[in-house]
């Protein structure tokens, strides 16, 4: 037999399997204080953040990490092509720090590989500059030469050395061909990794900082047997088996190594939940897994055994639909909550179609099980191109398949997706929040900028659906100009809805927000952008919005730290705030009236976008205590109580540009709207104005003239020497209050060619 490992944690283990798509916590971009000074109220704001980057996993997997607001940190990782059957993604939280690593990986923790390899919390605080990881290596024999790793120095049986981004790749692969010759050779016992003449690794650490300590409750042990049967009905070879005190989590919590069908953990008695993932290759490279659970048993103390067999997984998730459709993404979620409340977790994902199967489960008495099914689907072509977004929510692992959505049980989206020529690898992806689910998946789908498809969205029960395009799927650095989220929402059966994303032109701006009873963002932020009490005012721009009034992105800097955007607060004309990579702030302001005016600039070119590359908002209102509609109760208030909206106006230019931002040569008709931002109240537009520049020239009025309800529309001429030309527009609106809106967008649109 060969060795068993167990790598266990002090509390409950949130276990989640990702199978070649990012295994994502979804959430809207981070925001955090900004900096006071004696200017500025004590309170901070929420406006933006620096997500803490990319890691590379020692395998060559890149997780992208970002902090919220309150402090949680969210990852999406991503499998390395090629490296690992299905590029199979593993990901394990406990409490603030949570493991990323390939499936292939994971038979040889405890042994061979230090699990602190894949702690990407740790290595977010640890990464050097040059991102290298560290690492010691204990070895037999001669100083080994290990894929990948750099050997700065070897004495006494104990290398150390490093990785860089580029060698974890290799160092993947290699692990990944040493995990395929011990499948296939049943899994022989060997003493060391990756063998070679006169050499063998015993272990491979990270050089790490210490983890803070941790408390181990004294319990009374006593031995637990798990016997798992594969699908053949043979001893597992190996494998993993999670289990979970469901009394309280705190007493158990263990991933333990399943070595020739059999699993040995010391645990005290009490109730349990366990469960085992199989994920094999047949000899023909077609993929299997099976999900199998002992959702609840009682321990009573040494010697007893129990047994979970996956020749019990039978059940495979289907669909019936109105048309037909390939699979791009499909994530099964097991949720274990146990009599105190806490939730164990393991989802799978899928960008293809395998062979997937699992065991149903019958009632249980102490907390709850559920499951959540979602799948991401597309068909038809060009103009008749379509995708399903679908999602299931059972109290049980289910023992019925398929699932059935009829015409009838379906939303319509007519969605187009607007590309100024700039990204590379865009990727959308769509995914349903069930009120009691513990954490959410998506995958990201491969998207086309410039064109346009119908999208179907269903679910049983009542899940949020949060929507983002991500621009470029591959820039997994600092930059953020690469995410552009719409808010949370129900999306009823029978609704018919539009989505125009990255229309132009690009700017910052207020969103809109949803209304009471949905949460305002993924992130769950539901802050009023501008308001204020007596003596304080918060007010917070979004970096970029674009012609759809709820969808909205952060700006947070770029990869090399020099500024891309610069904010500045005036009161009664005197600069009190000068920030860069910020959009907004708290600041102390006088009960009186007082004339307020803010200029935000932006430079986007470091995302290397062909349009809507630098821009310019400014806006001017006065506001005094107790004046402006109160706050409502669906929104908190960042500087405090008794809250009142400001009286801020803003402009929106309808540019008519084809699905490549672009205008014809002639005439083409434009619509601008003024209006107060929401829960602001309502004033009267009073004046509206619009000018365009093509590159190097200069500015020509558009008149504009008032269609009512603050629009305002007029023509613009473009001439024939100005085609394959960009162009410049610089708009304003102005409402009988006095407030005022000015935006000026460098490259705005293209005029088409002849």
């Amino acid at each position: 037999m060969r060795q068993k490992s167990v790598w266990a944690f002090p509390t409950i283990v949130l276990a989640g399997v990702a199978l070649a798509i990012p295994l994502t916590t979804m959430s809207a971009q981070a925001v955090v204080p900004g900096s006071a000074t004696p200017a500025k109220a004590v309170t901070p704001t929420a406006t933006t953040a620096r997500p803490a980057g990319t890691i590379t996993l020692a395998t060559g997997e890149q997780v992208r990490t970002t902090v919220q607001a309150n402090g949680a940190v969210t990852r999406s990782a991503r499998p390395l092509a090629g490296n690992g059957p299905g590029q199979v993604m593993i990901s394990r939280t406990q409490g603030s720090d949570q493991y990323v690593m390939p499936t292939d990986a994971a038979p040889y923790l405890g042994r061979f590989l230090d699990p602190a390899i894949f702690d990407v919390t740790r290595l977010a605080t640890a990464q050097t500059a040059n991102h290298r990881l560290a690492v010691s290596i204990s070895y037999t024999g001669k100083t080994p030469s290990v894929p990948g790793v750099t050997i700065t120095s070897a004495a006494a049986g104990v290398a150390q050395g490093y990785l860089t981004p580029a060698s974890s790749v290799t160092f993947g692969q290699a692990l990944s061909a040493q995990w395929k010759a011990d499948a296939a050779a049943g899994w022989p016992r060997h003493s060391t990794l990756f063998s070679s003449s006169g050499s063998g690794i015993r272990k491979i650490t990270a050089d790490l900082p210490a983890a803070p300590a941790v408390a181990h409750p004294d319990y009374p042990q006593y031995t637990l047997i798990v016997k798992v049967i594969g699908p053949d009905g043979k001893p597992e070879a190996d494998g993993e088996l999670s289990v979970t005190n469901l009394d309280n989590a705190n007493k158990v919590s263990a991933t333990v190594e399943v070595v020739d069908g059999e699993a040995r953990l010391s645990i005290p008695k009490g109730h349990y939940s366990a469960w085992a993932l199989d994920d094999t290759l047949d000899q023909a490279g077609a993929e299997h897994v099976r999900f199998t659970t002992a959702p609840q048993f009682t321990f009573t103390g040494s010697g007893q055994t129990i047994t979970i067999d996956h020749r019990q997984a039978t059940v495979a998730p289907k669909l019936t639909l109105p048309k037909p459709a390939a699979l791009d993404g499909y994530a099964f979620t097991f949720q274990r909550t146990g009599g105190d409340g806490y939730q164990a977790v393991e989802t799978l994902q899928t960008s293809t179609p395998v062979d997937f199967r699992y065991a149903p489960t019958k009632a249980t008495t102490i907390g709850r099980v559920d499951t959540f099914q979602k799948w991401s689907l597309s068909g038809g072509s060009g103009s008749k191109a379509y995708t399903y977004d679908l999602a299931t929510a059972a109290a049980r692992i289910p023992a019925t398949s398929p699932y059935v959505f009829t015409a009838k049980d379906l939303a319509t989206i007519k969605a187009r997706y607007y590309n100024d020529g700039g990204h590379h690898d865009p990727a959308f992806f769509r995914s349903a929040d069930y009120p009691h689910e513990a954490s959410d998946v998506a995958d990201y789908i491969p998207l086309r900028l410039g064109t346009a498809r119908t999208e179907y969205v269903g679910a049983t029960g009542t899940p949020t659906w949060f929507d983002q395009v991500v621009t470029d799927v591959n820039d997994f650095g600092d930059l953020d100009y690469d995410e552009l989220i719409a808010p949370s929402r129900k999306i009823p059966a029978g609704t018919t809805l539009t989505a125009n994303w990255l229309r132009g032109p690009l700017a910052a701006g207020i969103p809109k927000q949803r209304g009471s009873g949905e949460a305002s963002d993924e992130e769950g932020e539901t802050s009023c952008f501008a308001c204020r009490t007596s003596k304080a005012l918060s007010l917070t721009l979004r970096g970029v919005t674009d012609s759809d009034a709820y969808h909205y992105e952060d700006v947070l800097g770029a990869p090399d730290g020099l500024p891309v955007s610069r904010f500045r607060f005036y009161l009664n004309g005197k600069k009190i705030d000068d920030q860069t990579d910020q959009s907004g702030d708290n600041f102390t302001v006088p009960t009186g009236k007082a004339s307020y005016r803010v200029i935000y600039d932006q430079d986007r070119r470091v995302a290397k976008p062909l349009q809507s590359t630098i821009s310019r908002t400014e806006l001017t209102f006065s506001s005094a205590k107790g004046t402006g509609p109160k706050v409502p109760a669906s929104l908190s208030c960042p500087v405090g109580t008794a809250c009142r909206m400001l009286p801020i106006v803003q402009a929106k230019l309808a540019l008519p540009t084809d699905l490549n931002g672009r205008l014809p040569i002639g005439k083409s008709t434009v619509t601008m709207t003024v209006a107060r931002i929401q829960h602001a109240g309502t004033a009267t537009a009073k004046k509206a104005t619009l000018e365009i520049r093509p590159a190097d020239n200069d500015w020509s009025t558009v008149k504009l003239t008032s269609i009512g309800g603050g629009r305002f529309r007029g023509t613009i001429d473009n001439s024939a020497d100005l085609a394959g030309l960009d162009v410049d527009v610089r708009f304003s609106g102005t409402d009988t209050a006095g407030s005022t809106f000015t935006q000026t967008v460098v490259r705005a649109y293209t005029v088409a060619g002849s």
